[in-house]
């Protein structure tokens, strides 16, 4: 996934358009503002260890959970 910059106030406007609580708004806020920073670019094993087995990728993640 490619990642676009965005002016925090716009974000947030955007959200709120879309009838997002306000605590979601500021939630999603704050994963726009990690992944920005590099905070989120970390891979790790953990997620595999826990699982036993290999998890699935965002793309495929967001395919099953909007039924796509």
């Amino acid at each position: 996934m490619r990642y676009t910059d965005v002016e925090p106030a716009a974000f947030l406007t955007q959200l709120r358009a879309r009838g997002l609580p306000e605590f979601v708004a500021n939630l999603s806020l704050g994963f726009m503002t990690d992944i920005k920073h590099g905070q989120e670019s970390a891979v790790t094993p953990e997620l595999a260890e826990v699982l036993g087995r290999q998890p699935a990728s965002l793309k495929e993640g967001l395919r099953e959970l909007m039924g796509l």
